[in-house]
């Protein structure tokens, strides 16, 4: 409930008192008694007695005694007038003379008419009797002039000495005395009128009245003293507001009387009074009273003011809407009827009852609570006593409704609790930041590995390494975010923290501009990315060992490359190569780099770790104690120093091992895990793949050298092919259960397989036979269609690798959330060598906030496909175009080409296995017709569609839609 200041309290009480006065004290006459003055002045001077002195008393309209003019006649009533001031005439008198003081005091006041009383008093035990003449000073005053009557002996002597005590009176007063006759002049003056107008004596007696005023205020001071002049027989006050001769504004209260005396004419007798402070502060008050009531009936609380009586004294319309209270109870006034109409509405009246009767018996108490309404609102009760000069007059009531305020509350309450459930079962990491870390979840605290306390209140780059990968500083670009955010502007970057062993975890963060009580904060969301990072970077170490596999021709150098690629993914400082040769039953070691042991000679299979795995065709991460065990129990032997922890893989490819890879590390037991093994097992089937390209390859290098020798055993080796084919065609046969379209697929293998040997065998021999009369351009150009021919044959063969482990199973489905802005980016610097080759453009017009959900290493094959086959069929100084929107769930992705289009009759043969179709490139590069049909089974196996829109010399766009993330 508001507080109601004591002081707007008092000026509410006393505005009903002032609002009956209003009006009564404004300038101008007011007739008033005619007054019987202690002295005749017409002449009847032997009605006063004799040689007796006179009071001149102030009082207040309580009777208070406010001043005694020091006089001798003082002494007959009062020993010391010191003892008397502050005191009451009900302090002086008898009850029933005060009373007659206290009635004719506020007679004259309200009136502002003089008034003579009579009354007798025991003086010394003698009966006196005394003559009072009371005169208005302000609304709060009066002073009274009172003489002592008890002898009625009139001589001159008494007549003087009554007038010598008048002249006392006359310059002793405090009060500003003028005299003036009817023509305006001034007769007499005393001396505080002197100092009332600012000028002496001399300067104002024998003198026209309008001397005194300013030259403005001259005819109306005129006027108006001829005004009251008129009406001689009538005793007046009024106030007015006067400028003087020296300008300056001044309110007077005018008390008027006339006089006659020894026969001459008619004189009038002010007494003025300065009231300007009195009229200033009345302006104040008025003003004072306005404002406070505008504020309170403008007020959203509803006011009740009830005396000690149980009276009503005000109430706002606030309050009256707020119970509904009928018209004629707020004209009762009465409390109790109130009560029971209020109490009628609540929930628990009987405990509305108690504590108001609690309060006024207590009555200096201060009380707030809330009441509930049988309807359901709710309002706060604030209570504070009434006081007016410290004295409790009664009790303010004030009732604010709160309905709304409870019922916003208790839904910020649930609010809060949802959003804290949900803050902390997010599965990201979240921080709210200001300058520093305010708040932050549990997940965020298990990300840093640091409790929530090391936490708070901490910068957020105080967990973060000095300097980003991009090389700023931690501090200063996490600033550059977070004003942006706050500038409107959602942030998503990459960023690495720092854990609590100072290891560094990749994450994504994205912060936006949130409000939290009224102040601006940032929200920060950060998503653990180091696995996705890890195996990002695997992804790209694999494909580059893929890469050397396919296009490095030295065997060695390709171990080389494939052991460089395997540091970057962990410690591989001590690596081997182990190659087993079934037919000799011999165990080489083609490449062995190890901080301890020298390579190995060529041998017989032992009872190594290396021949564990050969002998078991499984895959093993081995301890130090599970090596010890194994050893102790007969299953392997100790070869070279004993390491900590051992990772061996097969080298395995279409079913046959080939040898053992492995890496061992001396010191770490933990160096290798799960992952580690599986990026080995990869490895290992890719260098398998290329062992047996090299002895395929080392193979078809010696059929072409015996060919010149031999014509006959080519034409074995081409019988042995057709062997092959018969083969392949039974396999065919076999699987036509499986899949129809499998026996389309051999069927073009057998034919591509084939038919490139015609041509082969056409140049062998006119290399063989013509050779040294053929030109070095001859040889060349001949040597080259033989090695594209080759190429394009390991291109079909890798294509079959592919559809092969789509069909069977063999290809893990492992979706995530991918980055397409950086899938794509990474794709075209792969390809950059070869669209430079062709001055082709590649544009990547990906939005990086874009996600998909597949398969990492599909959709690394889908645009790598794609965009091969976009460079194929483009012309020199041509684009190349991917593009990706989201709509709904799904992404779309494009990849358009500025090439030489596709007719609408072909374009429903591209992705059928069963009409092989295939066309020279702009540079008469062959393709194997395999590869747009493996891109759409990739894209189907990770939910999406493929489709393409091509127009002939005009370029093609191939659409595919994913799961969106």
């Amino acid at each position: 409930m508001s507080d109601i200041p004591k002081s707007k309290l008092q000026l509410l009480n006393k505005k009903a008192s002032l609002n009956k006065k209003a009006g009564k004290n404004i300038s101008g006459t007011k007739k008033a008694s005619r007054t019987e003055l202690p002295l005749d002045i017409k002449g009847n001077a032997g009605s006063i007695s004799k040689g007796l002195p006179y009071i001149v008393i102030s009082f207040d309209k309580k009777g208070t005694y406010l001043k005694i003019v020091e006089t001798s006649g003082q002494k007959l009533l009062f020993k010391s007038a010191k003892n008397i001031l502050g005191k009451t005439v009900h302090d002086v008198f008898s009850k029933q003379l005060a009373d007659l003081f206290l009635e004719n005091i506020n007679k004259v006041i309200k009136t502002k008419r003089p008034v003579t009383i009579e009354y007798k008093i025991l003086v010394k035990r003698t009966e006196h009797l005394f003559s009072a003449t009371i005169s208005a000073v302000d609304k709060n005053s009066v002073t009274a002039i009172i003489l002592d009557i008890t002898s009625h002996e009139h001589s001159k002597e008494t007549g003087k000495n009554t007038l010598q005590l008048l002249r006392l009176a006359w310059e002793n007063s405090n009060d500003g005395m003028r005299l003036t006759n009817s023509h305006g002049t001034i007769i007499k003056v005393n001396k505080a009128y002197c100092q009332l107008v600012g000028k002496t004596k001399r300067e104002l007696e024998g003198k026209s009245l309008d001397i005194v005023y300013s030259k403005g205020f001259k005819n109306t001071a005129a006027k108006t003293h001829q005004e009251i002049f008129n009406d001689v027989d009538t005793n007046s006050y009024h106030e007015y507001e006067a400028t003087l001769w020296n300008k300056k504004a001044l309110w007077f209260g005018i008390s008027s009387s006339f006089f006659k005396i020894a026969n001459q004419e008619p004189c009038l007798l002010c007494i003025f009074n300065d009231i300007t402070e009195r009229k200033i502060n009345e302006v104040k008050i008025t003003q004072a009273f306005s404002l406070l009531n505008a504020t309170i009936e403008s007020t959203a609380d509803g006011i009740l003011v009830v005396d000690l009586k149980g009276t009503i004294t005000g109430m706002n319309q606030k309050f009256i809407k707020m119970w509904n209270i009928p018209l004629a109870l707020t004209d009762s006034k009465k409390e109790d009827k109130l009560l029971q109409l209020l109490s009628n509405k609540l929930k628990e009246p009987d405990k509305f009852i108690s504590r108001i009767n609690w309060l006024y018996e207590f009555s200096e108490s201060e009380s707030i609570d809330t009441i509930e309404f049988k309807d359901g609102k709710i309002f706060e009760r604030y209570s504070i006593p009434q006081k007016i000069d410290n004295k409790v007059v009664g009790r303010v009531w004030n009732f604010r409704d709160i309905t709304q305020k409870k019922i916003s509350e208790e839904a910020l309450i649930e609010s809060e609790k949802r959003f804290r459930s949900l803050f902390e079962a997010s599965a990201e990491g979240i921080c709210i930041i200001s300058d520093k870390s305010e708040e932050c979840n549990d997940r965020f605290c298990n990300l840093l590995g640091r409790k929530k306390e090391e936490i708070i209140g901490r910068p957020p780059w105080e967990f973060c390494p000095e300097i980003q990968p991009n090389g700023i500083s931690s501090k200063e670009y996490m600033l550059e975010k977070i004003n942006l955010a706050h500038m409107g502007i959602p942030q998503y970057f990459y960023w690495q923290y720092k854990y609590s062993n100072n290891s560094l975890i990749d994450t994504e963060v994205s912060v936006k501009s949130v409000v939290v009580g009224k102040k601006n904060l940032i929200q920060a969301t950060i998503h653990d990315i180091t696995e996705r990072k890890r195996f990002e970077k695997i992804q790209n170490a694999l494909y580059k060992i893929s890469e050397a596999v396919n296009t490095t021709e030295d065997i060695q150098t390709l171990y080389s490359d494939i052991h460089e690629v395997i540091k970057s993914l962990m410690a591989a400082n001590n690596f081997y190569i182990a190659l087993y040769d079934e037919e000799e039953n011999i165990l080489t070691f083609p490449y062995f780099l190890d901080e301890y042991d020298q390579p190995p000679m060529p041998r017989k299979p032992g009872g190594g770790l290396t021949e564990y795995v050969l002998k078991t065709g499984k895959d093993y991460i081995i301890t130090s104690e599970e090596d010890l065990e194994l050893r102790e129990k007969g299953v392997v032997d100790l070869v070279g120093e004993p390491a900590a922890v051992w990772v061996g893989v097969a080298l395995k490819h279409e079913g046959h091992i080939r040898g053992v890879m492995a890496v061992q590390d001396y010191y770490n037991k933990n160096a290798y895990g799960e992952i580690e093994k599986q990026i080995l097992v990869f490895v290992s089937e890719q260098i398998a793949l290329a062992i047996d390209r090299k002895r395929t390859s080392d193979e078809l290098i010696n059929y072409t050298k015996q060919l010149k020798a031999n014509k006959d055993l080519l034409e074995e080796r081409a019988r042995e092919l057709a062997h092959l084919n018969s083969q392949l065609a039974e396999s065919e046969r076999r699987l036509q259960d499986l899949n129809i379209s499998k026996d389309k697929l051999f069927s073009i293998i057998a034919h591509d397989l084939k038919g490139p040997f015609q041509p082969l065998l056409g140049i062998s021999d006119i290399l063989v036979e013509e050779y040294d009369s053929l030109a070095s351009e001859e040889r060349v150009k001949f040597i080259k269609e033989m090695n594209n021919s080759l190429k394009n044959q390991y291109k079909l063969l890798e294509n079959l690798l592919d559809w092969s482990r789509l069909q069977t199973g063999r290809m893990p489905y492992s979706p995530e959330n991918i980055n397409l802005f950086e899938t794509v980016e990474s794709n075209f610097q792969i390809f950059k060598p070869k669209s430079e080759s062709k001055n082709i453009t590649l544009l990547n017009s990906v939005p990086q906030n874009i996600f998909v959900f597949a398969d990492v290493y599909m959709l690394q094959s889908i645009i790598q496909n794609l965009v091969s086959n976009s460079i194929k069929f483009t012309n020199n100084s041509g684009t190349i175009t991917a593009k990706a929107k989201s709509e709904g769930d799904k992404v779309v992705i494009s990849i358009s080409d500025t090439g030489v289009g596709i007719s609408k009759s072909d374009i429903d043969k591209i992705f059928k296995i069963d009409m092989q179709y295939t066309t020279l490139g702009t540079e008469k590069e062959k393709g194997t017709g395999l590869g747009l049909i493996i891109c759409k089974e990739l894209v189907e196996k990770n939910g999406g569609k493929i489709w393409i829109e091509s127009e002939i010399n005009t370029g093609s766009e191939f659409f595919i839609t994913l799961p969106g993330r």
